[in-house]
């Protein structure tokens, strides 16, 4: 050669194992906040049946400990409050689904028709109900 030599390096790759989860700290609200939002990220991904009711049993039996009474009420107020909510939800879907079931516009043909709800979507609940008594009191004379 012309005297240039050409010197391979040659590149070594070190794996470092870490722990980030031990690095986390947890000094302010917003630390929390973060560590709450990553979690429940991570949660709302899971495809597992149950993962979120068992990771707040589970959170909750380990820092019992650590609440106050006034604590354990606050988290009871929003338990109620949650169910609540996810109880109308249910009955705001029940609604819809009856109403959907009694659209005679949208039925196939043979479909079965729930007339006492039709009526009673039309002229309120318990229609009808008023030519019971007054059969009961026709009976009654």
């Amino acid at each position: 050669g012309d005297g240039s030599d050409h010197v391979k390096i040659r590149e070594t790759t070190t794996v470092v194992e870490k722990d980030s989860f031990e690095e986390l700290q947890l000094k302010t609200l917003k630390d929390v906040e973060q560590l709450s939002e990553r979690c429940v990220g991570k949660l709302n991904d899971c495809r597992t049946k149950a993962a979120c009711f068992n990771f707040m049993r589970d959170t909750l039996r380990g820092i019992e400990g650590k609440l106050d009474q006034d604590e354990c009420t606050k988290l009871i107020k929003e338990l109620q409050t949650l169910v609540t909510s996810k109880k109308q939800e249910k009955a705001e879907k029940d609604r819809n689904r009856k109403k959907q079931a009694t659209d005679v516009s949208q039925m196939k043909k043979g479909a079965k028709v729930d007339y006492q709800a039709e009526m009673d979507m039309m002229y309120g609940d318990g229609y009808g109900e008023y030519d019971d008594e007054y059969d009961e009191y026709a009976d009654f004379m």
